[in-house]
């Protein structure tokens, strides 16, 4: 465990009372994992091995469920900064930003779970939207470009012949004024 994991762990432990939010995340951790055993992940998440048995038994009956609280109540000042400085980020940025800060990027990915509210509901949709936007911007201009370039080598053909010709021309030229001295003399 990293030195900044144990520091949140001892930070919960102080805690007496669990939001129903992190109570679900905690149950949610138990089913994602059912072949770890409930003391290390009681343990890793850190309470007490006969409180996330309980939690887990309720959830079983249906009895815990997700109330009013603010799922945000539940992360520290520094893991709340963390989410929301990465809210709406890519995987790639988030990664990166992550062995920037130190932060195991599960980590960050746990703590964004219980942050999810609506207002990162909305930026997500909107970041997928600039995305697909900024998609099809682009592709467009990689037409223009493909266009722009056909154009180019046809005004550079274009730029050749003329170029050909007027050397032609000068030849042509010089050749009468050459035929017009020879006349002469």
């Amino acid at each position: 465990m990293l030195e900044s994991e144990k520091k949140l762990v001892a930070e919960r432990k102080t805690r007496t009372r669990y939001s129903a939010a992190f109570k679900l995340a905690a149950v949610e951790k138990v089913v994602r994992n059912p072949h770890r055993p409930f003391q290390s992940l009681a343990t890793e998440i850190g309470v007490s091995y006969s409180a996330l048995y309980s939690w887990y038994n309720k959830y079983k009956k249906s009895e815990l469920i997700m109330s009013s609280e603010n799922p945000c109540a539940v992360l520290t000042e520094q893991e709340l900064f963390f989410v929301r400085e990465t809210i709406g980020s890519k995987e790639s940025d988030k990664a990166r930003y992550c062995r920037q800060h130190g932060i195991a990027s599960e980590k960050l990915k746990e703590w964004t779970e219980l942050y999810k509210d609506e207002r990162y509901q909305m930026v997500s949709k909107e970041v997928d939207e600039v995305e697909d936007n900024n998609k099809r911007v682009i592709n467009k201009f990689n037409q223009e470009v493909h266009e722009l370039k056909k154009q180019l080598r046809k005004s550079e053909k274009e730029k050749k012949s003329a170029l050909a010709l007027l050397e032609l021309k000068k030849k042509v030229d010089q050749l009468c004024v050459d035929m017009k001295l020879d006349e002469e003399n």
